[in-house]
Parts: C-alpha cells; structure tokens; sequence
C-alpha cells in the first residue's frame, strides 16, 4: 500500500523501502512521515517489519543493502555504518541491552570513547561527563556502579543517557519495556515526555497497545513488510490497532468460552515459602498463607504487580522453590503430594512454561525436535536408547496440531517468530501429557496474532479436561481468557474474583493492597 502524501513538515520521511533477505521481501515500499518532537509508535506482528526498518534507519543495515531511501530534516541519509547514523543523531537502543556488564556505568557510557591524551584515560574527565548525562535525565544511579548491579529498568535507562551525549536526534526503542516492572515502565514515560519537551523525536516498537495509546502522538501499522497506515492518537482507538494488525476486531483476541469446570485437580492449603539460608519468619516469607485449587478443564488467572509472588508460587507448585517450603495440606487429583522437586510434580502431571523462554525455556542452538521432545524422551525411547523417527513422528503430530508455523521440525527453535517458540514449549509439556499446566505470562514478547492462537489454544486445551493456571502482567488478557482469578498482593492470594464480577478497577485495587481480603484459612 502506498504512504500518504508529503506533509511538508516531517522531520523523518521513509520513502518506498524495501528490503529482502536470501529471496524473502522483509520490506515492501514502505513509507510513512514522521513530525518532529512526537513519540511515533511502530506496530505490527512478528514479520511485519519493524526491526527490519529500524535497522535500516539505525546503518545495521547499511545504504546499498536495501531499495528506496529516507530523510532526515529533509535531507537523503546514505549510512554506512551505525556510526555513521549516530553522527546524524540516529541512535538505536535494541530489546536486547548492549551492555558491558564488568564495566562501571561511566565506562559504559562513553564505551570506545573515554576521554584521555597518548592512551590515558581521564578519569576525572569521564566521570564529569557521566553525573551531567544521568542528571540531564534525571537518574539517580552512581557512575562507578558495575552495570551488572542495575536493573534492567536503570540500565535501559544508562542506555537512553548515553544517547542523548551523543546528541541524539532521534531516539529508536524497540520493545523497552519487556523486561521492566508496572512502576519501571511508568518511570520510562516519563523520561519520553521530557526528551519530546526537549524537541526529541522517538520511534517506539511495542505490542502492548495500551502501552502505545498511552505514550504515542502516533502510530504507523506494517503488515507482512507493507505500510498499512498511519493514524494520530486522537483518531485511534485500542480496537483500530488491533484491527489494522492482524484485520480482526479486539474483541476477537480474547474467545470467551462458557465451560462447566470439572474435579479439582491441584489443591493446597496453607502454603507458605522463605527464601534459602535466611531465618523462617513472617518477615522473610515470600508466600504466606496460600490457599488455592484448580479444577480439569478451567483456566485459572493469576494476576499481581510485579513482586506480588506469581512466578514464585508457579515455582513452589512445581517442586522447584530451592528454599524452604510448609503447607498444611498439597494434592493432586486428591492424592497428598510433597513438591521436592520438578520431577516428582512431573510424574504427577504437572507441566510448567517458565517466564523467560529465552533463559530458562528454549534450549538455544537446538531443533524443534530436541526442545519438544525433552520432557517426554521416556516416551520416545526403545530403553535406554532415543528413537529419532520416534522423536520424528512426535513432533510433527505437535506441529501439526498447535499449527506451529516452521519448515521443519529441524529448525532451529532460535529461528522461529516469539509465539511459535511458545507453542514449542507449551507442546513439551503436551507431549509429556501433563494434565495440569502453570503457564508463567505465556504470551510475553509476542505479538497480537500469536497471542489470539495462545488463547484459542489454552480454550481448547481446557475444554478437553486439562487444568490450565496462567499468570499474566496485562489486565486485558485475565479478564479476556480466565474463568476465575485469583489476585495476589506482597505474597498472598487477596482475592477470588468470578469473570463475570471482574473489571480492571475491581482487579487493580485488590492488586495495589486496596481491597477487602479474601478471609485467611477458607479454602477456596
């Protein structure tokens, strides 16, 4: 589709870029403006060609390797290296941070550009420049911390400091704030409303609508590598990103399905955790008091802030919290268990999707075959031996069956799109026929199509009996998918709340402290 006529006025201007890779259109005459002084969402779908475009713009992708062109102040940039593009006041800062951890921030700073004469190094001078670029954005954060010590919130935030010493022009996120907190993100606002006040431009990539409709002037949509438009903030509703995206309504993200749950599944009463090598005391608790049950062919929500205690208690489900644990009482389909550790929950059927799928999900280097297979290799065995047309067959009946997009299942898992990695990992657990799944915020850093398909599928999945409880940082999506949810706040389940009863208003204010508690030692 072709961009909208010149305005006259734009500080960046992409016209008719397109870019390929060994035969595959990544980008296909895209153009769009942006004004200056604006914070200029991009969204789309995994494949859509947002990075692709930003690296062009950032010199990953040097002038020559791609068709088309775009202006700066309306004049033609010809990058062809990223230093290059810095030079002009393009700076890149990608989901993945570049940092050099051993280093103190200051050095980090100013990474392969250290003040100093004849090889020494102005220390003095260096640390000078590092207080004025983190007071200019209003950080506070010593210079001569060890990066590996910040949060990712504080390095990202290094990270947009170091930037702006260099001038920057033009300000290119892509997925900040992935890995950051509620209050982390809202802090990360802020500091984009100080540099648009500045005359700051910023193209921010992002799949959290609500994320965009809060924070962007406005947003331009690809689909599979082709503009499709771009609309003010004021023209823009939440259901027309989803709409321009993927051509379904927001209401066709979330399929409400009514179901009958069945037995209970998992049930446990008085559960209660401390980190390892700390004394056992209301104080260090991390979990306290937790009553809860999950019934065949429900899904449970779990929702909190961040630090409330989801991925612990998800954790201590599975026999995988490596400090102390006390209940009261633990079974499963009605038979006592003691979680010691995540084989013995596996042999009772539990399955867990681990919140970072990148750290601790995927096996990375690996095929499909391997990660799919790895939590039923007892399955695809003949003794102590694999079977690889076991293996084979197995994993290609999951593929089929999750609809998992992949030439082969000798792909690489590193090669797939973020939501087709998920359903690897959901289908590892399928394989291993777990009946009562723990999904750890299934649909994080991956994009609105993906998430529809993990939706229909936990659906499907409960409808034929299994047990699914998921966590998730986005209101929209508990209150869209889940049956019942439970909300936690500093370690304990504060509320039990029916679909039908549930609004973000009810949810966030048991979520911040603010609600009545659901009474102590009541089963649910």
């Amino acid at each position: 589709m072709p961009f909208d006529p010149p305005t006259g006025d734009a500080f960046l201007r992409v016209e008719h870029v397109s870019k390929s890779f060994g035969g595959v259109r990544a980008l296909d005459d895209v153009g769009f403006e942006v004004a200056a002084g604006t914070v200029h969402a991009v969204m789309g779908e995994n494949g859509a060609g947002k990075s692709t475009l930003m690296k062009i713009l950032a010199a990953v992708h040097p002038h020559g390797s791609y068709e088309g062109r775009f202006l700066l102040d309306g004049r033609e940039c010809r990058f062809a290296r990223v230093l290059d593009a810095e030079a002009a006041g393009i700076v890149m800062i990608p989901q993945e941070l570049a940092v050099v951890s051993e280093l103190s921030v200051a050095e980090n700073m100013f990474l392969n550009a250290w003040p100093g004469r004849r090889g020494l190094i102005d220390w003095e001078g260096l640390h000078d420049a590092t207080r004025r670029a983190l007071d200019d954005l209003g950080l506070d954060v010593a210079f001569d911390a060890k990066m590996k010590t910040l949060s990712a919130a504080q390095q990202q935030m290094v990270l947009i400091a170091k930037a702006l010493a260099k001038n920057v022009r033009l300000l290119v996120l892509d997925e900040p704030t992935s890995s950051l907190s509620v209050t982390e993100s809202d802090r990360l606002f802020d500091r984009l409303d100080r540099l648009r006040a500045r005359g700051i431009t910023a193209l921010y990539i992002s799949h959290k609508i609500d994320e965009v409709m809060a924070v962007a002037d406005a947003a331009t949509v690809l689909r599979d590598g082709c503009f499709v438009a771009t609309r003010q903030r004021e023209d823009l509703t939440a259901g027309d990103l989803v709409s321009l995206m993927v051509g379904r309504s927001i209401e066709q993200m979330y399929p409400r399905v009514e179901r009958t749950p069945g037995a209970v599944a998992l049930s446990v009463e008085g559960l209660t955790t401390h980190p390892p090598h700390v004394p056992e005391t209301p104080d260090t608790a991390v979990l306290r008091d937790i009553d809860l049950a999950i019934r065949h062919g429900e899904i449970l929500g779990l929702y909190g802030l961040v630090g409330a205690g989801r991925t612990e208690l998800l954790t201590t489900l599975f026999g995988a919290w490596p400090g102390p644990v006390r209940f009261r009482s633990y079974a499963v389909d009605g038979r006592p268990v003691v979680p010691t550790s995540p084989a013995v929950m596996m042999g009772h059927g539990l399955g867990l999707l681990t919140e970072d799928r990148k750290r601790s999900g995927i096996l990375p280097g690996k095929d499909i075959r391997s990660n799919l297979t790895l939590a039923s290799l007892d399955k695809v065995s003949h003794g102590l031996l694999t079977s690889e047309a076991l293996e084979w067959r197995r994993t290609e009946g999951y593929v089929r069956d999750l609809a998992i997009k992949t030439p082969s299942v000798a792909t690489a898992i590193d090669d797939l799109s973020g939501g087709n990695q998920q359903k690897v990992l959901i289908g590892r657990w399928l394989s291993a026929e777990s009946r009562i799944l723990l999904l750890d915020d299934p649909t994080r850093g991956v994009d609105v199509g993906a998430k529809v398909e993990i939706f229909h599928l936990l659906n499907r999945l409960a409808g034929e009996g299994a047990a699914v409880c998921f966590v998730t940082s986005e209101l929209p999506e508990v209150l869209g998918i889940a049956d019942r949810i439970l909300v936690m706040h500093e370690g304990r389940i504060v509320a039990e709340l029916d679909w039908r009863e549930a609004t973000e208003e009810s949810v966030m204010r048991h979520a911040a402290g603010q609600g009545a508690h659901r009474a102590e030692g009541v089963a649910p």
